[in-house]
């Protein structure tokens, strides 16, 4: 597993305009102002970035609760197990574990886009649905945005 503090400046230089932004706080929100950069600036952004990657499984742990205790039925099953490996996946790729394509090649961003496509056909049919809906819902759009992240990254670097 690689160290935090190379982890960190991966994370920081695939920005390329996060290089000039320091982070503060103004009554209680994270604000970004031009200025000089520090590591404190640093280690926060980096436990931001990580803990936007733990929000979808709070809902997704909800949705698995609500499905084992009053089994809506197949479809939503199904759905939620989609979801709950596309999350997994996309959390392996950030840890580093060489379970996509290699960087800058066409099938990683075939791959990014056929999960963001499973994603928004599985929200889709969650809608329809009453039970569990807003956990897969809130699970499933948190899970496009990691994806979207990925993305942004591969080709930003």
């Amino acid at each position: 597993m690689r160290p935090l503090r190379q982890v960190s400046r991966s994370l920081l230089w695939s920005f390329s305009a996060a290089k000039h932004l320091m982070v503060g706080r103004v009554a209680g929100a994270v604000v970004f102002i031009a200025g000089s950069w520090s590591f404190e600036n640093l280690n926060l952004i980096v436990f931001l970035i990580y803990m936007a990657f733990a929000l979808p499984a709070v809902p997704l742990i909800w949705s698995w609760r609500e499905i084992a205790t009053h089994h809506p039925g197949a479809l939503i099953t199904l759905v939620s197990a989609v979801i709950t490996t596309s999350y997994l996946w996309v959390v392996a790729v950030v840890a580093g574990a060489p379970v996509i394509a290699p960087h800058y090649t066409p099938a990683r961003d075939k791959t990014i886009e056929l999960n963001v496509a499973a994603m928004l056909i599985g929200i889709i049919l969650v809608v329809v649905r009453r039970r569990v809906r807003t956990q897969l819902l809130l699970a499933g759009c948190g899970t496009i945005v990691l994806w979207c992240y990925l993305a942004l990254v591969g080709s930003v670097v």
